[in-house]
């Protein structure tokens, strides 16, 4: 997928919005206040961090190499 394909997913959940608080690099999308993926506009290939679990999230990075932490969207300070 592509970075308009996903926005165009993300955009159709339910009271989902789009938000630039970080500079107009980087898309912050939100449910109400509360962020929950974010994508690094402009990038080949496309990246793009969720919210996740903090143990499913453990597991994906175990599994797969290009599945890296995002401690913007952590609430558990330290996790490696």
């Amino acid at each position: 997928m592509n970075q308009k394909e996903v926005e165009e997913y993300i955009l159709s959940l339910p009271d989902t919005r789009l938000d630039y608080p970080f500079g107009e690099n980087v898309a912050v999308y939100k449910l109400g206040d509360k962020m929950f993926a974010l994508i690094s506009e402009n990038k080949s290939p496309l990246q793009i961090s969720l919210k996740c679990d903090p143990e499913l999230a453990k597991f994906l990075r175990e599994k797969y190499e290009t599945v890296m932490p995002g401690q913007h969207l952590s609430k558990n300070i330290g996790i490696p």
